[in-house]
Formats: C-alpha cells, sequence, structure tokens
C-alpha cells in the first residue's frame, strides 16, 4: 500500500511543454540517446541525470551535474559539477543557458497533470 505522500513519477514543467520523468535513471543531454534531448549549444552531450535514491532517510528524486560544462541550476543557484541535489515539487531548474525554466513536480496516483 503506498503512503499518499508517495510519488510515482515526476514532471517537467515549461511554458510550452511538460515532460513526464517515469523512470531513473533519466539522462538530460544534447545527445540523441538521452531520455530528454535539449538541442541548444550549451548542453552537454551528456549534462545531467535524474535518479531514485534514499536522501537523508527518505525516497528522494536526486539531480545530478554530469560535469557539464554550463551547469545545472536549481532555483537560480548552481550545482556544483558532479555533485547531487534532492529536488522537491516547485523547484526551477534551468540547464546551460539555454532559456527554458523546468518546473519540477512529483506525482502520485491522484495527481492531475495540468
Amino acid at each position: 500500500m503506498k503512503e499518499e505522500n508517495e510519488f510515482l513519477y515526476a514532471i517537467l514543467k515549461t511554458k510550452n511543454n511538460i515532460i513526464k520523468v517515469n523512470k531513473f535513471p533519466f539522462s538530460i543531454g544534447r545527445a540523441k540517446n538521452n531520455d530528454l534531448c535539449l538541442v541548444h549549444k550549451s548542453i552537454s552531450k551528456q549534462h545531467a541525470m535524474f535518479q531514485m535514491a534514499n536522501y537523508e532517510n527518505e525516497q528522494s528524486i536526486i539531480l545530478v551535474d554530469l560535469n557539464s560544462l554550463n551547469g545545472v541550476y536549481v532555483n537560480g543557484s548552481k550545482i556544483v559539477n558532479d555533485s547531487k541535489i534532492a529536488v522537491n515539487t516547485g523547484d526551477k531548474i534551468k540547464f546551460g543557458i539555454q532559456p527554458d525554466i523546468y518546473i519540477f513536480e512529483k506525482m502520485n496516483d491522484n495527481s492531475n497533470i495540468s
């Protein structure tokens, strides 16, 4: 039985798009073999990755910068290359200097995507 606050997947929302993050690891980068391919000159071939991990004694989604050249930003703060951060609903994520800002949301059976 799943607890009410347990999530099954996540979404990344932009002004024009919703991306479902429903497998882990979930890769982001310029190369076509990524789960989310971002075609922009500031995006590394293997830029970042979402992972599921036990973080501070609870199951969390972790965002990892894969030593990207132009960085990953969460709520305006740059993640240090090759380090990890737990992401939460409402966090604003930016990859490199491309213009899109992604709003992160954890989802469960009762969530509505809008």
